[in-house]
């Protein structure tokens, strides 16, 4: 259910919002708001299994949010800015940096370079917020 945000829930959020920045905070909060309670449930019976009678924590079936559920959603935003947001302008560098025409259409090659380029950087932005 989580990766349905990355392709069709962010096509829909973008045709209501418009803006692909707007879209990308609205498609991570989506995103965040899907994974946190069943991470959060995991960690919890992960804990409870290793932990002595007396540090045991209360599992909580559901809990859409809490300690931690703003970096999620952070990390979740700047993961998939990369490739939604930053690979258009880094792919018009590289065009430019190629020495091409500005005009003209880019090419597959370098259209794959600014997507890559993008998802390495904002993967690298990123992962702060995955401890």
């Amino acid at each position: 259910i989580q990766f349905t945000m990355l392709g069709p829930g962010y096509h829909f959020y973008l045709g209501l919002l418009g803006s692909p920045v707007l879209t990308v905070v609205a498609t991570g909060l989506s995103e965040s708001l899907v994974g946190y309670g069943a991470a959060t449930r995991n960690a919890q019976l992960m804990h409870n299994q290793v932990a002595t009678k007396r540090d045991r924590v209360l599992v909580r079936p559901i809990m859409p949010v809490g300690p931690g559920f703003t970096a999620l959603w952070l990390r979740d935003c700047l993961a998939m800015t990369g490739i939604r947001v930053c690979s258009d302008p880094l792919a018009c560098t590289l065009q430019w940096m190629s020495g091409a025409d500005a005009s003209s259409a880019i090419s597959p090659g370098i259209t794959m370079g600014g997507d890559f380029l993008a998802s390495v950087l904002c993967g690298t932005l990123s992962m702060p917020f995955n401890q």
